[in-house]
């Protein structure tokens, strides 16, 4: 019976590289900056190869459980992400940050929905004799309200 095959370091490091990056860099490796930065001697090569399923299925099925704990880390709910908002509210707070608590709290209501943003833009198109109409309209109600405001005051 054959053993188990295994990853080694290099492979390893390589899935790693091409999974978070460079380090000391921040910036995302390509294969074959990931090949070169683990060790491979002929990085072009190994980098592609590496990433070949038929020939490295175990590099390949690590790769992917890497990117799929990299993704899982960062993903966000619903439910998680209400009560990260109201940590960094509790934290402003307690720094008497009182705008950036506000503002916290502020987008936890819209995430629950509370605030509602409607935009709407009507165009229309108005002819003289509408805003005539409209004008006296307006004059009318504003006399209205004179007339009602001198009777209170009487």
């Amino acid at each position: 019976m054959a053993r188990p095959k295994a990853l080694t370091n290099q492979q390893e490091k390589f899935c790693y590289y091409l999974v978070f990056g460079n380090p000391e860099t921040g910036n995302p490796c390509s294969k074959s900056e990931a090949a070169k930065l683990a060790g491979y001697k002929d990085p072009v090569f190994y980098g592609s190869r590496l990433c070949n399923v038929d020939k490295y299925p175990l590099v390949v099925a690590f790769k992917h459980e890497l990117e799929r704990e990299l993704k899982e880390k960062y993903s966000i709910n619903y439910d998680g992400h209400v009560s990260k908002m109201g940590e960094l509210r509790d934290l402003a707070k307690d720094h008497k940050q009182f705008s950036s608590a506000i503002r916290a709290e502020e987008l936890r209501g819209r995430l629950q929905g509370y605030y509602i943003e409607q935009k709407a833009v009507l165009h229309k198109k108005v002819t003289a004799e509408d805003a005539k109409k409209n004008i006296n309209k307006y004059e009318d109600i504003i006399k209205a309200r004179k007339i009602t405001a001198k009777l209170i005051k009487d």
